[in-house]
């Protein structure tokens, strides 16, 4: 397991699909980032580590999308995170952690996402249109419900956000 010093914004060139938690050799909590046309890559950082460094690359900040997502959806957690109009991450548990804090959830893109089905063996595995299979611990009517809900989600505040640049448009005229 190679872990890569890439920046945030050299890995979002590479076409991120998902940031997944899991242990390297020796124990550390590290990301698996899942690519479009490439091997996985491993980061030093925790999965919510990494997903608030993509969020400041787009200058956005992670808590205020958080609790506007949980806003919208009526959910306290899990909420689908729209960053930008092209990346919206899904929240899927994706472990069981060793320990307190490590984290369970690992996140996907929407747009990244081929397919849902279960397995009885494995439980429910996300198929992404690049080849990659995510299993997940969850129900695949919950995986069905979060991707429905992140359609949801980025539409309205994709919407918000077009609505207050054609204010700001008018407004500076």
């Amino acid at each position: 397991m190679l872990i890569s010093k890439l920046d945030t914004r050299e890995l979002l060139e590479m076409c991120v699909c998902g940031v997944l938690p899991v242990y390297d050799n020796y124990g550390d909590n590290i990301s698996r980032i899942l690519l479009w046309e490439a091997e996985p890559i491993y980061q030093r950082y925790r999965a919510d580590t990494m997903i608030k460094r993509i969020a400041e690359t787009f200058c956005k900040d992670i808590s205020l999308i958080k609790k506007r997502a949980s806003h919208l959806s009526g959910q306290r957690t899990c909420n689908a995170l729209p960053i930008a109009h092209n990346i919206v991450l899904i929240p899927f548990k994706t472990r069981i952690p060793i320990c307190k804090d490590d984290g369970a959830t690992g996140y996907v893109l929407l747009s990244a996402i081929d397919d849902v089905s279960e397995n009885k063996s494995e439980g429910v595995s996300i198929q992404l249109m690049n080849g990659h299979t995510i299993i997940t611990s969850e129900a695949l009517k919950t995986c069905k419900h979060r991707i429905a809900m992140a359609k949801h989600i980025s539409d309205i505040m994709l919407e918000e956000e077009r609505q207050t640049l054609k204010k700001y448009v008018f407004a500076s005229e």
